[in-house]
């Protein structure tokens, strides 16, 4: 059979090559429709945002025409200086003023400004009027401009005012062309446009794109604050006669789309990728899909062939080795014929293997988690003996002694010792458990010791459902009292101090006594701590640390550090 394995693979190597030129010529032709038709979405929605701006614009003219036709903007503005006197200059001003606060009311306006003859008083207000002097160092006049233009994205910072405007202006003039009798600017809010524009979707994603505002020269106006655009190529796009193209550029093809603004003689301008007009077509992906799935069925069969008989052998030895392994090992019955025929074999003998491989480490998982806790169990059986003889010949003595209550108390006190070690047969358990338990058990030992120490406990709230082994603190609790405190050659003034808080993760556990100290290191390393430290390891596994050292002023410092699990 070996004379058909070239034929195979020159049938493969065919079947790949018609299905990638056939999927060329079907992405190609979806490719054209998709882009035509993404351009031509996109102009339309360039052209409404246009729309929507030009109304915008042209509100904003026709407001600045209806202030330089006001009758009293023209009295105040052509009035004679002969004819000027202070009772006609208090007029103007509140007049005047009216017409400002008239024209700020609306709401794209960020401020009216108006230029007018310095003899008149009300230009020195520099609100919203100014002399007249001062309109050639503006930087949104043109001298020589008839009627009314628009000045693209600047700052203005008068009195009381400051921020980022596009300014309408018009100069008001007499008979005469060269006779200017006022000078008009109505500001608007560059963010109140910049909205409008940046409101503007682009097919692809919003940082490839960006969308701005140009002059007939190609200067830009405005942007909308998503890419910043380039003035080279905004001065190439206003050359171009067309409302849609392309455009070559040192980072690829550029598509832009403008529409002229009415009147202002601006234009508004998008630029996108080329590629980014595929980004979220909805057409082109289904083209995509048809032109794989040819390719695909060109190819799958021959590819699976090809591939299922170079590689079928060399699995079926792997597959038999591993039968014969689990076999030898017993976690598997013998099989008889373990090298599979066909297909159909192969894929139920990986299926066992996978079942019989899955289950033999759930089972080694469940024996260790089973090891851990019997270990668990063990290590804290053995601590409840130790401190139950002592207590019941404290309170053996004590019966001997006197038939007092205190007897009572030390019975219930122990009682509720026992109740809160066993907490319900939980073997982690809070702190706040830990505590209580701790507490019981410093309450006998204060009774056995005639209260002759102090125990002050300081124990943050957070720190309280904490997750700690069940008598973990009380051993360290009995070291500090038993080696501690009952070391010192005068009980008077025997302290232990209890610290527990909560930080970064971790859970702090403090002790402190004022005891002789590591006066004998083997009582403070004996049995006690050696089986915190066991349960501690299997609690924590490994990630814990606990630390004795004497302190400066006297006594034992015993710190216990884990993870700070909750509840």
């Amino acid at each position: 059979m070996m004379w058909k394995r070239p034929i195979t693979f020159v049938g493969i190597l065919v079947l790949f090559v018609i299905g990638g030129l056939s999927a060329y010529a079907i992405s190609q032709t979806f490719q054209s429709r998709v882009e035509s038709e993404v351009l031509d979405s996109t102009e339309q929605a360039v052209a409404q945002t246009a729309i929507n701006l030009t109304d915008r614009m042209r509100s904003i003219e026709a407001l600045s025409q209806m202030v330089a036709s006001d009758s009293r903007v023209l009295d105040a503005i052509w009035r004679s200086e002969e004819e000027e006197s202070m009772e006609n200059q208090l007029t103007d001003i509140e007049q005047l003023r009216d017409v400002a606060a008239s024209a700020m009311a609306r709401e794209d306006v960020a401020l009216m400004r108006m230029y007018i003859s310095g003899a008149k008083m009300l230009s020195r207000e520099r609100v919203n009027f100014y002399p007249l002097s001062e309109v050639e160092s503006l930087p949104e006049y043109r001298d020589g401009r008839w009627g009314g233009y628009w000045v693209g994205e600047h700052e203005v910072s008068t009195l009381g005012f400051q921020d980022s405007v596009l300014s309408y202006c018009l100069a008001l003039r007499g008979a005469a062309f060269d006779q200017l009798g006022a000078f008009v600017i109505i500001d608007v809010h560059a963010e109140r446009l910049r909205d409008v524009i940046g409101a503007l979707s682009l097919p692809g994603s919003e940082s490839e794109g960006s969308v701005f505002l140009i002059d007939a020269l190609g200067a830009i106006m405005l942007e909308d604050g998503r890419r910043p655009a380039s003035e080279a190529l905004a001065g190439r796009i206003a050359g171009e006669e067309s409302h849609t193209g392309f455009l070559g550029t040192e980072g690829g093809e550029m598509a832009y789309i403008k529409a002229p603004l009415g009147r202002s003689g601006w234009t508004l301008v998008a630029v996108l990728p080329r590629r980014a007009l595929f980004a979220n077509s909805q057409l082109l992906r289904p083209a995509m899909f048809i032109a794989i799935l040819a390719m695909a069925l060109f190819s799958a069969f021959g590819t699976a062939a090809l591939a299922f008989a170079s590689y079928a052998r060399g699995v079926r030895r792997q597959i038999a080795g591993i039968q014969r392994s689990l076999e030898e090992s017993g976690q598997i019955a013998s099989i008889q014929n373990r090298e599979p025929k066909d297909l159909f074999q192969l894929n139920r003998h990986i299926s066992e293997l996978l079942e019989t491989a899955a289950h033999a480490r759930e089972e080694a998982y469940n024996a260790q988690l089973r090891e851990r806790e019997a270990t668990l169990r063990a290590l804290q059986a053995q601590i409840n003996p130790h401190f139950l003889y002592n207590t019941l010949d404290t309170i053996n003595w004590m019966a001997l002694e006197a038939n007092a209550p205190d007897v009572s108390h030390m019975i219930e006190t122990l009682g509720y010792y026992y109740r809160m070690s066993l907490s319900k047969g939980r073997d982690i358990i809070p702190l706040r458990d830990e505590v209580s338990l701790v507490k019981a058990y410093l309450s006998l030992q204060s009774e056995r010791f005639d209260h002759e120490f102090s125990v002050s406990w300081t124990v943050a709230e957070e720190a309280e459902p904490c997750l700690i082994p069940k008598l973990t603190l009380q051993p360290l609790v009995e070291n500090a009292l038993l080696h501690g405190l009952c070391k010192r050659k005068k009980m008077e003034g025997a302290l232990m101090e209890i610290y527990a808080s909560s930080k970064d993760g971790m859970l702090h556990l403090t002790v402190l006594d004022n005891g002789p100290g590591l006066v004998q290191e083997q009582a403070r390393s004996g049995y006690g701590l050696m089986n915190v430290r066991q349960r501690l390891e299997l609690f924590s596994a490994g990630k814990y640390a606990l630390t004795l050292a004497n302190r400066p002023e006297g006594g034992l410092r015993v710190e216990l550090v884990i993870p700070a699990r909750l509840s």
